[in-house]
């Protein structure tokens, strides 16, 4: 399913620039704000990380553009310790642990966004998003995308977006002796900024 999809993103992106002298393609990068939605996950804090990667963008009719991405995206989530601890708090060994475990989730991203351009400056980003885990036993990771676009000029693209994961992303999680087997999510904000390369 995964190249059928793929495979289609390509021949629209390809089939478009056939017709449209506005195909043009571009580099961004940016950061992640990123935690875990979810039933047992109420105590994990979001956590900064980042994004980066390419871009495509034609026309398709009116105020209507296409905006297609591959992403390498860094999320996750922390989790405060001293819940999970039962020791002498005086305890050195105790003292010299961290106060976060960190969690780490590696994705390709392949964000299909439709824009609505509101001038020339301003634009509404919605659309599907797929990601490969490059980290989780669970492969895949669908989630509606939603954002805001700011275009400086003809070079300048800068984003902010939102999605939320609708795939369990882990099947279990061992924590403390513990089987965190419940539904988990990505909840994940983005700030970026884009080149147009050509």
């Amino acid at each position: 399913m995964i190249r059928l999809f793929l495979t289609g993103m390509l021949l629209f992106v390809f089939s478009s620039s056939s017709y449209s002298q506005d195909l043009h393609f571009g580099i961004k990068a940016g950061l992640n704000r990123s935690n875990y939605v979810g039933d047992q996950y109420g105590d994990f804090k979001a956590r900064t990380s980042f994004h980066v990667g390419v871009f495509a963008e034609t026309p398709i009719g009116g105020i209507f553009s296409f905006h297609p991405e591959l992403l390498y995206s860094r999320q996750g989530g922390r989790l405060a310790l001293s819940p999970f601890i039962v020791a002498d708090p005086g305890d050195p060994v105790i003292n010299e642990l961290p106060e976060y475990a960190e969690f780490y989730d590696n994705y390709l991203q392949f964000p299909l966004l439709f824009r609505i351009n509101l001038g020339e400056v301003f634009s509404f980003e919605l659309g599907p998003q797929i990601g490969i885990s490059l980290t989780n036993d669970s492969r895949f990771d669908f989630a509606p995308v939603t954002g805001l676009g700011f275009d400086l000029g003809d070079k300048f693209k800068f984003q902010i977006r939102y999605f939320l994961g609708i795939s369990d992303i882990v099947r279990s999680t061992e924590l403390g002796g513990t089987t965190l087997n419940d539904d988990r999510f990505d909840s994940v904000f983005q700030l970026a900024a884009g080149y147009v390369l050509f």
